[in-house]
């Protein structure tokens, strides 16, 4: 009976276990490298961008279309199971979840934050980018710029971006000759575009974070 037992209590316990194991590997894992301005890429720290157009903002990420997963029964995958564009949210925004809002074209963000993501979906950069105006001034919401994360200096805002620079005018003076600035920026050029199909299949980041 006490050997029963103990086959029992493992046959129950390890598989646990070992989910347990495999939950902490497969999550998702965050880098903080704010404060290294060599992961930065075409953007910078505190650098002012601004909506191309109408967006939402879907579980705080920046988005063009939403996407709810639920799994409360079909009803629920029937109602938020298909892609909620701009134009379906505008006409009935009280009809989707509560985590669903829109943006207006011309909205603007301050970057206050870089993380390199990566989870078992892949991997990708993440900028927090603090809203400067209207209802949602004050929120964070996370643009997602293209890039590979596990090399510096590769990201970028793409091809057709959400946000843009904002341009700052220059003196009356200095128009002659001068470029303008960028909103936030200390300088530096950008990099070379980058297909948007060039970020490698996962796999563990590299530990240098400088």
């Amino acid at each position: 009976m006490r050997d029963y037992r103990i086959t029992h209590f493992f046959q129950r316990t390890l598989p646990l276990a070992a989910a347990l194991v495999m939950t902490g590997c497969l999550g998702p894992r965050a880098y903080d490298v704010t404060s290294k301005p060599a992961w930065w890429g075409e953007m910078r720290l505190n650098e002012v961008v601004e909506l191309n157009q109408d967006a939402l903002v879907n579980g705080g990420e920046l988005v063009k279309s939403a996407r709810k997963f639920t799994r409360t029964g079909y009803e629920a995958q029937r109602t938020y199971g298909v892609n909620v564009t701009v134009e379906m949210f505008r006409s009935n925004p009280q009809g989707y979840w509560a985590d669903l809002y829109l943006l207006p074209k011309g909205t603007m963000f301050r970057c206050v934050k870089l993380e390199r993501w990566f989870s078992e979906d892949g991997a990708l950069y993440r900028v927090s980018g603090e809203i400067l105006s209207g209802d949602h001034k004050g929120q964070i919401v996370f643009i997602i710029p293209y890039g590979d994360p596990y090399q510096k200096g590769s990201l970028e805002l793409g091809p057709s971006p959400l946000v843009r620079p904002v341009e700052i005018a220059q003196p009356a003076a200095d128009q002659g000759n001068a470029q303008p600035a960028r909103g936030g920026r200390s300088g530096g050029a950008g990099n070379p575009p980058r297909p948007a199909n060039s970020i490698p299949e996962p796999q563990p980041p590299a530990p240098d974070n400088e």
